[in-house]
């Protein structure tokens, strides 16, 4: 049992040592993500509208209060800011929801546009789909994860795992 455990542990250390994937996760609704090409930031907020327009403030800093708990029937959005230092992008993403006993939401978003277009180096933008979720009376409650990877011409750049609370 000790020997299979440890080739287990060794197995693992080795993919995660050799492993092109960063992998990135937050239990307090905000992540950020920088290598030498791109900069992320996403947040989960309640009110994606009211978060784009504090964002589309000119000359302003914004303010974004990031959650970690959604009640039923309320919405649960990500918020995706990215930058890029290259000449061309592709930058796509997939969203799966990770619910409460492990298993994988049949509700997921596969090749999701964040954006094909730098319209300048080291801005910050916002995605171009930005997805809000509205759990309801026949979901569980307990702990969820939104687990986003992002993607540069089909490239895994980096994978986000932002857990919060469903609560009635």
């Amino acid at each position: 049992m000790k020997k299979k455990l440890v080739f287990i542990l060794i197995f693992f250390l080795v993919q995660t040592m050799f492993s092109k994937e960063n992998i990135v996760f937050s239990g307090n609704g905000f992540v950020n993500f920088q290598d030498h090409e791109f900069y992320f930031f996403i947040s989960l907020v309640d009110d994606l509208s009211a978060t784009l327009d504090i964002w589309n403030v000119p000359d302003v800093i914004p303010s974004i209060s990031p959650i970690t708990t959604v009640r039923i029937n309320e919405p649960i959005s990500l918020f995706i800011v990215y930058a890029a230092d290259k000449d061309s992008i592709n930058l796509t993403y997939n969203l799966r929801i990770v619910q409460p006993d492990g298993s994988i939401s049949e509700t997921e978003l596969i090749g999701a546009q964040i954006s094909n277009i730098i319209y300048n180096r080291l801005m910050l933008y916002t995605a171009n789909d930005l997805p809000s979720v509205i759990f309801d009376d026949n979901d569980d409650i307990g702990l969820y994860s939104f687990n986003l990877e992002i993607f540069d011409f089909n490239e895994p750049i980096v994978t986000f795992i932002l857990q919060f609370n469903v609560i009635e």
